[in-house]
């Protein structure tokens, strides 16, 4: 797709799923034109209020998901200039493309994509200290092989940055920090069209922020998770993470903000989903998907989960979701606790309210001590389960307030 920014001429990054534009603008306020053969029918996040136009003025910096009568939506990335040293890192990665097998870095490495640069390699790192990935440019990793392997890997990493770069292409989870700690996942824009393409997945971590990103992911947007898949230390205990400011976009299957199904630890707990912007939950059809989402599959106790002041602009999926079962997932012998949950302030802004299961595996391990406050659908509050659509058994009590 070709377009006009602040009369500049773009072309997009075209994707299975969506066009991509990324571009650095000097001033707070661009002009766009779009051209006149798809007619524009809606921008998100729906909160910017931004009238669908074929000629908009749009807000920089920015991150929004332009949809059309026909095709695939348009996704906008808008920055301010930045101006960085190429002698500040460890690699520099100036405009163009550039491919290799694996980039493996070390304590201290400094890792910079510049905007125009398409980086085409999976990256990791191990025991590493004071990492830093950052840059407007793109990893894109789609066609570089079949393999299933995770994009980003770091495991047992303390102070990891990673801040602004765009991955597209992920056949398999995307940006997967296991057992990390004291991290910041910053502005970061996730898109992925494949089966079990989880945008972020926090595995094992602790104290850690996800902030500020956008996520188009054909699975899990973001997750936290305790597993063994990758490493044995991704079963440690997950809490002190935050999840605040993101923009997410759930297409089948998965789910929107989940927490398992993979809980093999003894807890997860203080983890906080806030301010951020469901622009989709796509219906998934497996009986599993939802906007908001507990499946304790193993034996942790997972308490003191908070979501707050979110927007929920189309599911068509559950809006919560949570259960404590046996799934094909599960390893312990042993099944878990779902406790102390506050939802506050969360807004459904589609037609159609969705369900919501609340489920325990037997009346011993129901969903204890679940609240549910300032809940609205298009306005108008939602006070009991009957209101709400939802369903609460084997244990599970759920209370309302206004």
């Amino acid at each position: 797709m070709e377009l006009l920014i602040d009369n500049r001429v773009y072309i997009s990054y075209e994707t299975p799923c969506a066009d991509i534009v990324i571009a650095e603008c000097e001033d707070n306020r661009v002009t766009v034109k779009l051209p006149e053969d798809r007619r524009v029918t809606v921008v998100r996040p729906l909160r910017r209020q931004i009238a669908a136009a074929q000629t908009m003025v749009l807000p920089c910096p920015a991150k929004l998901a332009i949809e059309f009568d026909t095709g695939s939506p348009l996704f906008v990335f808008l920055y301010q200039p930045e101006t960085v040293r190429r002698d500040a890192y460890t690699y520099y990665f100036a405009p163009g493309e550039h491919r290799m097998e694996q980039l493996d870095l070390h304590t201290g490495d400094r890792v910079y994509i510049a905007a125009g640069a398409i980086l085409r390699t999976h990256i990791r790192a191990q025991d590493a200290q004071d990492i830093q990935i950052s840059g407007r440019g793109i990893v894109d990793t789609a066609g570089i092989g079949r393999k299933k392997r995770r994009m980003l890997h770091f495991a047992n990493c303390q102070q990891l940055r990673l801040q602004d770069v765009t991955l597209l292409g992920a056949i398999d989870w995307c940006v997967v920090p296991l057992a990390c700690s004291d991290f910041s996942i910053t502005g970061v824009n996730c898109v992925t069209w494949e089966v079990n393409g989880d945008g972020i997945d926090l595995v094992g971590c602790k104290n850690g922020t996800v902030e500020n990103c956008f996520i188009r992911a054909a699975d899990d947007c973001v997750a936290v998770k305790a597993t063994d898949y990758d490493d044995p230390r991704g079963c440690a205990d997950c809490r002190n993470l935050t999840i605040t400011g993101c923009i997410l976009w759930n297409a089948r299957p998965g789910n929107a903000l989940e927490i398992g199904f993979e809980t093999r630890c003894d807890s997860i707990s203080h983890v906080r989903f806030l301010d951020c912007d469901v622009l989709h939950c796509d219906y998934e059809g497996w009986q599993s998907g939802g906007v908001f989402t507990i499946h304790n599959g193993d034996r942790a106790r997972v308490h003191d989960i908070l979501y707050a002041d979110i927007r929920v602009e189309d599911a068509q999926q559950k809006l919560f979701d949570f259960k404590v079962l046996q799934s094909q997932y599960s390893k312990d012998t042993g099944r878990g606790f779902i406790e102390n949950i506050t939802a506050r302030n969360i807004q459904v802004l589609c037609d159609y309210l969705p369900p919501s299961i609340f489920r325990g595996c037997d009346n011993a391990h129901g969903i204890r001590n679940m609240t549910i406050t300032g809940l609205t659908h298009r306005g108008k509050p939602v006070t009991s389960l009957l209101d709400g659509h939802m369903i609460a058994e084997s244990g599970s009590e759920i209370r309302f307030s206004k």
